[in-house]
């Protein structure tokens, strides 16, 4: 009996690690991501890299929120995280959109037309 509690508690241990790093990886992704962006379009002059910067600037809370709750099982709700991954993902479907419109240019200035039909090729 005392080994299926183990096992058990070891498949829980291991649930809670494996989220918590997909997590960390692809909230650590997306901002350097954004950061890369705010730097390329920076070097450019654009207009739009207040957008980059906001995605940075709303990703350090989660960041800092996913550290805090590492060692917490009790209170697993992570709703910093959870807002932040809600406007990268409306913001990514905006881009996506924009993909197929000119205003893709204005969004990604750095982006050459070869660049860009090996992206479309890609998408």
């Amino acid at each position: 009996m005392a080994k299926a509690e183990s096992k058990k508690e070891f498949k829980e241990k291991s649930l809670y690690y494996n989220r918590y790093f997909s997590l960390r990886y692809l909230t650590a992704g997306y901002f350097f991501v954004n950061f890369w962006w705010l730097i390329a379009l920076a070097m450019g002059g654009s207009e739009v890299v207040l957008l980059p910067l906001a995605l940075l600037l709303l990703c350090v809370p989660a960041i800092w929120e996913q550290k805090q709750k590492f060692d917490q099982r009790e209170d697993n709700e992570l709703p910093q995280t959870k807002h932040y991954f809600f406007f990268q993902v409306a913001i990514n479907i905006f881009l996506g959109i924009c993909y197929f419109t000119p205003a893709f240019s204005y969004f990604y200035p750095f982006i050459t037309t070869s660049a860009f039909s090996i992206v479309y090729a890609w998408c």
